[in-house]
Parts: structure tokens; C-alpha cells; sequence
């Protein structure tokens, strides 16, 4: 995970603020859905790829009468979850990769 940006020292990266362990309310979720991912190449990708804040939790989802746990990656910039979102695919893992 990189401290650089433009090769020059990410003050909001070095101070530890970038990546939080809560969910603000004016973040852009994007859910993970149904599909495995590994959240060290998610997180990896975000850490290379995008400059703003961001976070990877999960959030409750509450549909009639049933509560559900759904993961979550939001971040603060709208810009940088559209450009998620489109690379999300690629992140997927296949559990099974292994076996052949």
C-alpha cells in the first residue's frame, strides 16, 4: 500500500486517515453482492488505483421482515466508486481455482 501519489507523500495516507473502520453516511456503497472476493485484492487495488477515502465493511440490509449482512465497499468520491464498480468483476475470486 502506497504512501505516494504522483510521487509525492499522500498526507491523508500517511496520517492514517484513508481508509476507515466505520461507515460515514455520505459515502457511496458498493455492494459485493452475492459473489466471493478476496478483500486484500480489493483493498490492494483501491490503495494503487484511487486517492480518496474509502472503506470495506458490511452494512445491514433490511428487506419486509428479514435482516440481512451484506459486504460493502463506499467511498467518499463518486468518481472513484463509478471506477469500482467497473473493475469490480475483474477482482472476483473463484474458490475453486486451486482444485483445477
Amino acid at each position: 500500500m502506497t504512501l505516494y501519489l504522483d510521487g509525492e507523500v499522500d498526507a491523508l495516507a500517511a496520517a492514517g486517515g484513508r481508509e476507515l473502520d466505520f461507515l460515514p453516511k455520505h459515502f457511496h456503497c458498493v455492494s459485493l453482492g452475492s459473489n466471493y472476493y478476496d478483500t486484500r485484492s480489493v483493498r490492494n487495488w483501491i490503495w494503487r488505483n484511487q486517492s480518496g477515502r474509502f472503506c470495506i465493511t458490511t452494512r445491514i440490509k433490511v428487506t419486509d421482515k428479514t435482516m440481512n449482512s451484506e459486504s460493502v465497499v463506499a467511498f467518499e468520491d463518486s468518481g472513484e466508486a463509478i471506477m469500482f464498480t467497473f473493475i469490480l468483476p475483474t477482482l472476483q475470486s473463484n474458490i475453486f481455482d486451486d482444485f483445477i
